[in-house]
């Protein structure tokens, strides 16, 4: 069984691919965006001044190599400045992000800005400063709309831009060469929303692949083109899309 993951691989020992193998299935990556950053000057600059914020919040690890390349260029000594800080963060990629940093957070366990929210609220009872929430472009108003309910003031710093990766299509299109792909999952809206139309066009016939999603909103986006979804992952990590396959077998 081939699974063809819209996504960039992560390294050699890469978390999906390993899980994926040991359980029978081929799996193969292909990143579907690209990213560039934005704003780091602006990003630095409240940094520096970081002891005016309750905390962090982090949805995305291209949000988190923003932060730490502002914080090693400047020289500011960022893992003492924050070592009394909360700082939140969704999904198990992420926080392993944040650990290689020297950094402790909180919501791992999360899978959706919804849930870090949620859990947000809960700890944080008496907020005086707002909370810093580096981000991409395309960032829904999830959390600080969720957290201005409970009047807790979010910081929102757009650091990337995600942008379609232009080789996608010529490596799609490779790969179609070998074989169609039993699965195919993707991990964000966006990467629906780039490239979508073009996956059906070239595959001539949408029926002979199973869709996955990394979660429910990459669901609701891939709905939004009157796709079937074969699984969703309850949790957004690799076990948890091999779970929605076999779910769905």
């Amino acid at each position: 069984m081939d699974v063809l993951l819209l996504r960039e691989k992560d390294g050699e020992n890469d978390k999906y691919h390993t899980l994926f193998k040991e359980n029978g299935y081929n799996a193969t990556s292909i990143p579907v965006l690209d990213f560039m950053f934005c704003n780091l000057e602006i990003l630095t600059d409240i940094i520096s001044n970081i002891s005016d914020y309750s905390g962090v919040i982090f949805t995305s690890k291209r949000a988190i190599t923003a932060f730490s390349n502002c914080c090693s260029s400047s020289d500011i000594q960022y893992i003492s400045k924050l070592s009394d800080f909360n700082i939140y963060v969704v999904g198990h990629s992420s926080a392993a992000s944040l650990t290689k940093l020297g950094l402790k957070c909180i919501g791992e366990n999360t899978g959706n800005a919804e849930e870090l929210s949620e859990l947000i609220i809960s700890k944080e009872q008496e907020v005086h400063k707002p909370f810093l929430f580096p981000c991409g472009n395309l960032a829904k108003e999830t959390i600080p709309t969720k957290l201005a309910e409970k009047k807790i003031s979010v910081k929102s710093v757009s650091c990337y831009k995600t942008v379609p990766n232009k080789q996608f299509i010529s490596k799609f299109k490779l790969f179609l060469d070998k074989s169609i792909p039993d699965y195919i999952a993707y991990f964000s809206p966006s990467g629906i929303d780039f490239y979508f139309s073009q996956i059906k066009e070239l595959l001539g016939d949408i029926t002979v692949v199973k869709f996955l999603c990394i979660g429910r909103t990459t669901e609701k986006a891939l709905k939004n083109f009157d796709a079937d979804v074969y699984g969703v992952a309850k949790k957004p990590t690799a076990q948890g899309l091999l779970d929605a396959i076999k779910e769905g077998s």
